[in-house]
C-alpha cells in the first residue's frame, strides 16, 4: 500500500515515466491513483490516452477541500465554486464498482442542498464504504438519502448532525460504524445501531450529552464509547474488546459508590461480558452506574439482593486499561474483583490522572498491588 501511494505521487509529480506502468493492468492502474484525491486524480488524464478516463474507475475516491484549488488564492469562494464543480463532476461521470468515498469538508461549510444531492448522486453508485468529515462544529444534518444507500458496509459520519428519515430499514451489510463529534437523539443512534444486524465495530466517540445510550447488537466484536452520557444499556453477547470511557460537566470526585452490594452489583455487569478480552474504562463510568441482565449503567442502586450471583469467570480477559486513576476506593473494588475473575489475565494498565501526578498515591499503588489474582501471569504497570 505505501509503495502504491508513492507511486501515484511520483506519476502526479511527474518524477517517474508514466509509460513504466501504463502496461499495468486497468485494474490495479486505478487503484493506484486512488491515492491521489479527487482533483489529482482527474488531472492524470493528460499523461495519455491510456490514463485518459482512469479517474473515472478508480475504486476509492478522495474529496477533499482543504488540497483542492489552492485556497491560498484571494477568492475563498471562487475555490468553492470548483470544489463544488469537481465533486459533481466526478460523481457523475465515475463508473464501475465503487468501494469507498471520502468527503473531506474542511474549509467551508455546505448547504444542505449540495449535501442532498451528492448523497442522491451515492445512492446510484451503491459504494461499500462512505466516510463524510465536516466543519469543526456540527452544524449540518446528514442527508437522508445516505440511509437509503444499499450495501453500506463501512460508515464514518464526523462533525455532524444524525436524524434517521422514518423509513430507514437498516444497513443490513454494515460491519463497522465510526460515529465522532455528533448529536443526535437516543432513539435515532439505538435505532441506526440495532438495525445493523452483522455490525462488528462500533465507535461513538465525543458525542454530545445523551440520556440514554441503548446498544444492542448481537455481531459486535469492538466497541469504543467516549462522551457525555447518564445511562449506558449494553447488549452485545459476542463483544471481545471495550472501551468504555465517560466524561463529565462535573470536577466533583466526592461521591464513591462502594457499598455492601458493590462486589454482587459488579458480579451482575461484568457476568454479561464473558467473552471480553480487552477491557478500557475510566473512574467516571464507575461513578454513575447501575447493572441489570444486560448490563446497564445508571446511579448506584445497593438494595438490590445479590446474594445467589455467581461470581462471573472471565476467561477470555488478558487485558484491563483503566484511565485517570484516582486512588478512589471504588476503583479498588472494581479491580479487585476484575483480578480474581480473569485467569487469563497478562497485564493491567493504570494511567493516573495527571491531576494526582504530584501527590502521594504510593499507599494506594501498594493497596492495589496486594490484591489477590487468578492470574499468576497478570501484571500491573503504572503509567
Amino acid at each position: 500500500m505505501g509503495e502504491a501511494k508513492k507511486i501515484a505521487r511520483e506519476i502526479y509529480s511527474g518524477s517517474v515515466n508514466s509509460d513504466r506502468i501504463s502496461g499495468l493492468p486497468e485494474e490495479l492502474r486505478s487503484k493506484i491513483i486512488s491515492y491521489l484525491n479527487a482533483e489529482e486524480a482527474v488531472r492524470t488524464s493528460i499523461l495519455s490516452s491510456i490514463w485518459k478516463d482512469m479517474w473515472m474507475i478508480m475504486p476509492q475516491i478522495l474529496l477533499s477541500d482543504e488540497s483542492c484549488f489552492g485556497y491560498t488564492e484571494s477568492s475563498p469562494e471562487i475555490a468553492r465554486s470548483k470544489f463544488i464543480t469537481l465533486v459533481d463532476l466526478t460523481l457523475a461521470r465515475h463508473k464501475g464498482s465503487l468501494d469507498t468515498i471520502s468527503f473531506e469538508l474542511r474549509k467551508r461549510n455546505y448547504n444542505d442542498d449540495e449535501l442532498g444531492r451528492w448523497m442522491d448522486m451515492l445512492s446510484e453508485k451503491k459504494p461499500r464504504g462512505i466516510a463524510i468529515k465536516l466543519a469543526d462544529f456540527p452544524v449540518h444534518i446528514i442527508p437522508s438519502s445516505l440511509f437509503h444507500i444499499s450495501g453500506l458496509e463501512r460508515l464514518h459520519l464526523e462533525n455532524c448532525i444524525i436524524s434517521l428519515p422514518q423509513t430507514f430499514e437498516g444497513f443490513k451489510l454494515l460491519k463497522v460504524l465510526k460515529l465522532e463529534s455528533f448529536f443526535s437523539t437516543d432513539s435515532d443512534i439505538s435505532n441506526l445501531i440495532s438495525n445493523c444486524p452483522l455490525l462488528g465495530t462500533l465507535v461513538l466517540d465525543n458525542f454530545l450529552v445523551t440520556n440514554f445510550l441503548n446498544i444492542r447488537a448481537e455481531a459486535l466484536d469492538t466497541l469504543v464509547v467516549k462522551g457525555y452520557f447518564d445511562h449506558l444499556h449494553l447488549h452485545a453477547p459476542n463483544l471481545a474488546h471495550a472501551c468504555l470511557v465517560a466524561h463529565s460537566y462535573s470536577e466533583d470526585h466526592e461521591s464513591d459508590p462502594v457499598q455492601d452490594g458493590f462486589k454482587g452489583y459488579l458480579e451482575q455487569a461484568f457476568g454479561s461480558l464473558a467473552r471480553v478480552k480487552t477491557l478500557s474504562v475510566n473512574y467516571k463510568f464507575l461513578m454513575s452506574q447501575n447493572l441489570d441482565d444486560n448490563f446497564i449503567f445508571n446511579k448506584p442502586r445497593f438494595d438490590e439482593d445479590y446474594s445467589n450471583i455467581e461470581a462471573p469467570t472471565l476467561d477470555c480477559l488478558v487485558t484491563i486499561i483503566f484511565h485517570d486513576f484516582m486512588a478512589l476506593e471504588c476503583e479498588i473494588a472494581l479491580l479487585g474483583p476484575l483480578f480474581s475473575w480473569a485467569p487469563a489475565l497478562e497485564e493491567v494498565k493504570i494511567d493516573v490522572d495527571e491531576r494526582m501526578m504530584g501527590q502521594c498515591i504510593c499507599k494506594d499503588k501498594e493497596k492495589l498491588l496486594a490484591l489477590p489474582r487468578a492470574s499468576t501471569k497478570a501484571k500491573v504497570v503504572f503509567t
